[in-house]
């Protein structure tokens, strides 16, 4: 699905080509999407966070106007730097999304509980073509793309990489990568829809969102 169409499907809530039943028109002068069967509301205010190492960097927007800044945007390699470029991952409000997020299955492989005995943190995340996130580290958890392609560069058992947390994850791949020796190249992999990748506590990885991408990520 091109984005141009998933904008539509949210903020108009016509399923019925994906095959769902079409919801009553008049929800979508209530500003409710849809998502299998699920609602939310499309002017929730979310949450973008800086796409560069530390993430330190927010903006409020509405849902819907972040899916058409996506749509619209320059995403030109080298355009803006990490700083300057915000995305949705990470923080939610999860009340907003309850809906979407309690019909999320939680991946097979998960434990029980989190670790410490404290429930999971579900995080719902959509990003434009070669939006992404430079090098960082945090616990452990799984992640599931539902729609696009998300290329994840890890390093394992610690390593930290050199690199600048201000510039792109889709400028490092095109200027940096090709220059490292294979030995400190990261591993890579690319997971589609319904595909999960596990990362491990406190491993650098760096992600990269090839076409428009939804994903969920579940932190333990």
């Amino acid at each position: 699905m091109t984005l141009a169409p998933f904008i539509d499907w949210w903020r108009i809530g016509d399923t019925s080509r994906y095959g769902h039943r079409k919801r009553p028109s008049r929800a979508a002068n209530l500003g409710i999407g849809w998502i299998d069967g699920h609602s939310f509301l499309c002017w929730a205010q979310v949450t973008l966070a800086s796409s560069n190492s530390y993430s330190y960097g927010r903006k409020e927007m509405r849902f819907d106007e972040y899916l058409a800044s996506i749509s619209h945007g320059d995403n030109r390699i080298g355009a803006r730097r990490a700083n300057e470029t915000y995305y949705l991952f990470g923080d939610l409000d999860n009340r907003e999304f309850a809906q979407l997020i309690d019909a999320y299955h939680v991946p097979s492989h998960a434990p029980a509980k989190a670790t410490g005995g404290h429930e999971y943190q579900l995080s719902f995340g959509v990003g434009g073509h070669l939006s992404g996130v430079m090098f960082h580290f945090h616990g452990p958890g799984f992640i599931e793309v539902v729609h696009g392609q998300k290329v994840w560069f890890i390093y394992r058992d610690g390593r930290m990489p050199q690199f600048d947390a201000n510039m792109t994850s889709a400028e490092w791949y095109t200027h940096v990568y090709p220059t490292l020796l294979p030995d400190d190249r990261p591993d890579r992999c690319t997971i589609g829809p319904g595909e999960v990748l596990y990362f491990p506590s406190k491993w650098y990885h760096a992600t990269l969102n090839y076409g428009f991408t939804v994903f969920m990520t579940t932190f333990l």
